[in-house]
């Protein structure tokens, strides 16, 4: 599925809520152990190639505890 969004990230444009990064940093916390920065290190790896857009969540802090 990644190489198809790759493959047409001209063509399309790609959000991502806030939520879902907060959702994601939290699994890679409580599930796999990573610490800060492997986890700024896997989002960026993803979110470079594809460029999306973030929808921002009025109320919510994406900040690490």
């Amino acid at each position: 599925m990644f190489t198809f969004l790759e493959e047409n990230k001209d063509k399309l444009d790609f959000y991502v809520p806030g939520l879902t990064e907060l959702e994601i940093v939290r699994k890679l916390k409580t599930d796999f152990g990573l610490n800060e920065d492997e986890i700024i290190y896997l989002w960026k790896g993803f979110c470079n190639p594809l460029y999306p857009k973030q929808i921002k969540d009025e109320g919510i802090n994406l900040e690490f505890a």
